[in-house]
């Protein structure tokens, strides 16, 4: 890879080679790390998810008692039912003031819940069922988020359950709890690039040193990995990545990332962690001030000496800059986003995941070389 570090006039450079076709990007360090979530229910099984958010609502772990609520709600009048013993581990069950037993769950609080993800699922545009509880969730359901995700393709629902506090560590002990492991959301591997010196953070932006990133070396491995794994030639030009980390949306949010199709509903997406891209050089806030450290020059990205801004204590004003040594791409695998905008599905099938470790583990190599 070509390194060009900038101090003024002076200018640096550290491991070029003749041909681009054998340049390889300089990395110190490759790690590939699993993200899962969610609760694979296969079978679209309703009776199924009943039954582990019952078991939820009996108590699973110590996440599931930190929104534990012992009073009375209106939701319970609503269903004409009412706790009682909250200390017996049985609490979850309800005694009613008519009927109690319901198709799913003879809990009503939990038996709605299936049946208003069922009447979700069968509306063929509904990529998702969603609810957040507050003050009406009964028992552990207490300020509790549930999500139930649908896999259509391979008839699945994904149980997520996030809690106050706690966040997503009550799915993870509800999944111990049933035996069953997560299903991977993501794999990510993160390519740690060369440290830089100390640099003086009082010297204006512009004058700093810059990182410079030649985006062939990457754009040939992509090019392989696309045509390895889903069987058709594609052309990636190194500007095609610099044009797609150049991207932003209207107010400066979007760090710019280039993503790629893998086939089969899979997709790879590359980004750029290291500093913030979007400053206040002049010190004035507001929108219309940020400017914009990276430019693109050809098939290199240039990017600013990578720093993150922390806010100072409360006793002062303004925001200090912050040194991080280095920047690092990530490279994540995982699914398409069936609605175009959702979060994606998490990869739970033999296929999806024996596909995904193929494309972490190619990666791997090729920049371990």
């Amino acid at each position: 890879m070509l390194i060009n570090l900038k101090y003024g006039k002076h200018t640096t450079v550290r491991g070029i080679n003749k041909s681009s076709r054998e340049r390889r990007l300089e990395v110190d360090t490759v790690t590939v790390t699993e993200h899962r979530g969610g609760i694979p229910i296969l079978n679209n099984d309703f009776r199924a998810l009943a039954k582990a958010l019952e078991r939820y609502a009996l108590g699973v772990g110590n996440a599931s008692n930190a929104t534990r609520s012992d009073y009375q709600r209106n939701t319970f009048a609503s269903f004409g039912a009412t706790i009682h013993n909250l200390d017996n581990p049985n609490y979850a069950d309800v005694s009613p003031k008519g009927k109690q037993e319901g198709p799913y769950s003879n809990n009503p609080f939990i038996d709605g819940i299936v049946k208003a993800a069922e009447k979700a699922q069968l509306d063929t545009l509904s990529t998702a069922w969603s609810n957040h509880y507050d003050y009406d969730g009964q028992g552990r359901f207490h300020k509790t988020t549930v999500l139930v995700e649908f896999d259509r393709e391979n008839e699945a629902l994904i149980l997520g359950l996030s809690a106050a506090d706690v966040g997503s560590i009550s799915t993870e002990e509800l999944a111990t709890a049933m035996g069953v492991e997560q299903a991977v959301e993501s794999i990510k591997v993160r390519l740690e690039l060369p440290e830089m010196p100390d640099q003086d953070l009082s010297v204006p932006l512009e004058q700093r040193q810059t990182f410079r990133l030649d985006c062939t070396p990457i754009a040939g491995v992509i090019k392989a990995l696309v045509e390895t794994f889903s069987d058709k030639k594609v052309q990636f030009k190194p500007e095609d990545l610099v044009s797609a980390f150049m991207k932003k949306s209207k107010y400066n949010e979007d760090e710019g990332s280039f993503t790629v199709s893998l086939g089969n509903g899979m997709l790879l997406t590359l980004s750029i962690e290291g500093g913030d891209r979007f400053v206040y050089p002049s010190g004035e806030k507001g929108w219309e001030n940020l400017v914009d450290t990276r430019e693109a020059e050809g098939s290199e990205l240039v990017l600013p000496f990578p720093t993150r801004f922390n806010n100072k204590p409360v006793t002062d004003f303004g925001d200090v800059p912050i040194q991080t040594k280095n920047y690092t791409l990530i490279m994540s695998v995982g699914t398409n986003s069936p609605g175009g905008y959702e979060l994606p599905l998490p990869m739970h099938t033999t296929v999806q995941l024996e596909k995904a470790r193929a494309v972490a583990k190619f990666i791997d190599e090729e920049f371990k070389k």
